[in-house]
């Protein structure tokens, strides 16, 4: 059983239920049945995930029950009264709580067995951590004595940078006498990020060497650069532009969501590496120069730019 306890509804989100606040039943309906002695509505409310977990979701509505709480009589403990009525028919409930230290917070903490602490390798999330570990202290001492913390989990580290190192050294320095700090950690992923933001479409430019080739045998060989890239799995784009009669350059964008609609494309590490041998290899098979990018070092921040001359000249050939 998976409780997504953040008003922001990430967790609800992240399954697959792209509109949280248009749902009727989440979590702040049960609280409020709860603080009002009503008859829960479990039927209408557990969700049951393809995946095999069941989920009680979140909306912004429950920021308004985590105001009324204030006056509430054991306002503490009314998370603690619902998970109650559910742990026998679970092995796990797991509860996924706003990034504050608020009367939601406290309820879960209240009626949690332990508490697992991911941590973001940066400053402001380090810092607040002291405070977290506090009030964890206080819940157990005053509210819930068997609580524990599970352990410190560090996510969305670089380790290519020296920062997040040392983020990663100084949060094992601090915690890692009294909690324990996982050796694992969940490292920066920008496959995951897109995945979040729901990626439409792809766009990649491709350039050739000035005064080398046409418009029209430019749109070819992005035809082909795209075809091959995407294994003719992808509808796609391709938008031949020209600066000037020299400067030609191809634009080629294409849909994340294969043709037959069973995949998504998932953009991985150096993507734009492998792009580019794909498409050196095609400017070698018909005759064509291969641009060697500078090294990062030596290149330099454009300031002038040249005149554009208006030839009207824009080829574009769709593939679906």
């Amino acid at each position: 059983m998976l409780i997504d306890a953040d008003p922001q509804g990430s967790m609800t989100i992240s399954l697959g239920y792209s509109e949280p606040d248009e749902m009727e039943y989440s979590l702040a309906t049960l609280m409020l049945n709860i603080v009002n002695d009503e008859k829960l509505n479990m039927e209408k409310t557990i969700l049951h995930h393809k995946e095999g977990v069941d989920l009680i979701p979140a909306n912004i509505e429950l920021s308004a029950i985590e105001v009324s709480l204030v006056n509430v009589m054991s306002r503490e403990l009314i998370l603690r009264s619902l998970v109650e009525k559910l742990k026998d028919f679970y092995d796990f409930i797991i509860i996924d709580c706003m990034p504050s230290l608020g009367m939601l917070t406290i309820n879960a903490l209240a009626c949690a067995d332990s508490v697992l602490i991911p941590v973001q390798a940066a400053h402001l999330p380090v810092k607040g951590l002291q405070q977290l570990i506090k009030t964890i202290g206080r819940v157990k001492k005053q509210l819930n004595p068997k609580l524990r913390i599970e352990g410190i989990l560090l996510t969305m580290v670089d380790n290519r940078t020296n920062y997040a190192r040392d983020i990663s050294m100084m949060v094992y320095d601090t915690y890692s006498a009294t909690v324990k700090v996982f050796a694992a950690e969940i490292p920066m992923s920008v496959r995951a990020s897109e995945v979040s933001h729901e990626v439409i479409a792809y766009q990649i430019r491709q350039s050739f060497k000035p005064g080398e080739i046409t418009p029209e045998e430019a749109n070819r060989l992005g035809h082909e650069l795209a075809l091959r890239f995407t294994k003719g799995k992808y509808a796609f784009i391709v938008a031949t532009h020209m600066v000037d009669r020299a400067h030609v350059h191809n634009h080629i964008v294409f849909n994340s969501t294969s043709i037959d609609a069973t995949r998504k494309f998932k953009n991985f590490w150096l993507s734009s590496f492998a792009l580019q041998r794909v498409s050196d290899l095609i400017c070698l098979e018909n005759g064509l120069s291969v641009i060697a990018p500078k090294p990062y070092k030596e290149r330099t921040k454009r300031t002038e730019y040249p005149r554009r001359v208006k030839t009207g000249m824009f080829c574009v050939k769709i593939s679906i």
